[in-house]
């Protein structure tokens, strides 16, 4: 029987939660997962979010999950990063810093210890795209790995774009 001092008290299935305890212990994802995450103001950015998405699938990957941060709350996108074990992070610039919600689930994630996991980033803006940097500071802790390659979006991703979207996704592909 497993009585943790929060939750349920089981008494069926037990190594199933065992393990979960065992890998969350270590901070080990769950399973290969991909979990996208993005903050968009006009729409661009979630246009971006679903074209990653697409090209991630068609390149074979087959577990994909995607939130909006605006308007999935906090906790849920935090569980997410726990199971999931490489992450993809797009947000609008919003007044030379990370988009408010993006930067909220980056600071959950960081005040919860998550470790062990790949990031890649996009930013957006149209003038002065500055998120990529900040959230490229920000995800440094605990042991991640941050993608090589930031995606940079100038208002709205654009067919001239093909190329650069294609590296952001191997790269996400291959670590």
């Amino acid at each position: 029987m497993l009585c943790p001092l929060h939750g349920p008290i089981w008494r069926e299935n037990i190594g199933y939660f065992v393990d979960k305890y065992d890998k969350w212990s270590r901070y080990e994802a769950e399973d290969d997962t991909i979990l996208i995450i993005y903050g968009s103001l006009y729409g661009h950015t979630e246009s971006a979010a679903n074209i990653v998405a697409s090209r991630l699938a068609e390149a074979g990957q087959k577990n994909i999950a995607m939130y909006d941060a605006s308007v999935t709350h906090p906790s849920y996108l935090l569980s997410e990063a726990f199971r999931c074990r490489r992450i993809v992070i797009l947000s609008s610039t919003y007044n030379a810093e990370v988009y408010t919600p993006v930067k909220i689930f980056i600071d959950e994630m960081k005040s919860h210890n998550l470790q062990n996991r790949v990031f890649a980033v996009a930013e957006n803006g149209t003038w002065a795209p500055t998120a990529g940097k900040q959230m490229r500071e920000m995800l440094a802790f605990n042991n991640n790995v941050i993608c090589d390659t930031t995606l940079t979006i100038k208002s709205a991703l654009n067919e001239s774009q093909k190329d650069s979207v294609d590296k952001f996704v191997n790269e996400i592909l291959n670590k």
